[in-house]
């Protein structure tokens, strides 16, 4: 395990400045796709809204009363050009009148709902919503192959709901428009399912691009690193001085060292061969007197 770890410890500033950086590029683009995610999800809530509000302001403008009953002309094919469901309650809370008669959605409104306008969602699972969508072939073929994937998968239903005062020919009526494909099955949503590929895709374009970076910015130091192998196999005598800005100072201080070591063995080789000459006398005497002595 140690030797594993020799391998890859201590990295190297290449490994570093990579690493550094893709933390960085994903933390900034989780940070910058999450905030792009959130505003996507609020300004998609506010057009829904925005939409279903029309539908329930249509529903108004159809509704009469009379003899103490609401009556809603509705023009034909209205289902096909607007996939809603409205239902309309009095002031009560009691439900006065029902495009279609679905009783586990009228279950799913809740009487607070009904106090206030306000934007809500329902949850049902894959079968309620096959029957609410029961004429619709091709939300239909989606929705088996959600169910195939997940038999207990559950979809989301945008529940608009807006108040209407008490006027001289209406009394006051709240009116729950129910969008009937739900959230997964539309085109927004992808933008969810995606993201985790975008930030995948961004990351494997980013990090070549960072190594590319990476030794084109780190080429300075390892050719100074080059050139210190040189030195140590003698095949070099000094630094090259034409580097960088931040290494100009440090090259040219291990040069003045070198040089000044050079200086200083030069000295001593010099000093000890006239040393060695000094001595050459006074040895070939004693060897003449050792031979004439013996």
């Amino acid at each position: 395990m140690k030797k594993l770890l020799r391998l890859f410890f201590p990295l190297s500033l290449r490994v570093r400045f990579l690493l550094a950086t893709a933390a960085v590029v994903l933390v900034l683009s989780l940070a910058y796709g999450m905030v792009a995610l959130i505003g996507y999800s609020v300004s998609f809530d506010k057009t829904t809204f925005r939409l279903l509000r029309g539908e329930s302001n249509l529903f108004y403008t159809l509704a009469k009363w009379e003899n103490n009953k609401l009556h809603v002309e509705l023009p034909e094919n209205i289902d096909k050009q607007s996939p809603t469901m409205t239902l309309i309650y009095d002031e009560n809370g009691q439900l006065l009148w029902a495009q279609r008669d679905v009783p586990w959605l009228m279950k799913m409104i809740q009487p607070d709902w009904l106090k206030s306008n306000g934007f809500h969602e329902i949850e049902a699972d894959v079968n309620d919503t096959s029957l609410l969508l029961s004429g619709d072939h091709s939300i239909q073929q989606q929705l088996q192959e959600v169910r195939e994937d997940d038999d207990d998968a559950e979809m989301t239903h945008s529940v608009a709901v807006n108040v209407y005062p008490a006027t001289s020919r209406m009394p006051k009526l709240t009116i729950v428009v129910v969008d009937t494909i739900p959230v997964e099955l539309k085109s927004s949503y992808m933008v969810w399912s995606w993201f985790i590929y975008v930030l995948s895709a961004n990351l494997l374009l980013v990090i070549p691009l960072l190594w590319v970076a990476a030794w084109w910015s780190l080429r300075p130091i390892e050719a100074l690193a080059k050139e210190v192998r040189e030195l140590e196999e003698h095949n070099r005598e000094l630094l090259n001085p034409a580097t960088t800005r931040e290494l100009t100072s440090l090259v040219r201080n291990l040069n003045r060292l070198l040089k000044s070591e050079r200086e200083r063995y030069d000295k001593y080789r010099t000093t000890l061969t006239d040393l060695t000459h000094s001595l050459k006398t006074p040895l070939a005497v004693l060897q003449s007197t050792l031979r004439l002595s013996a």
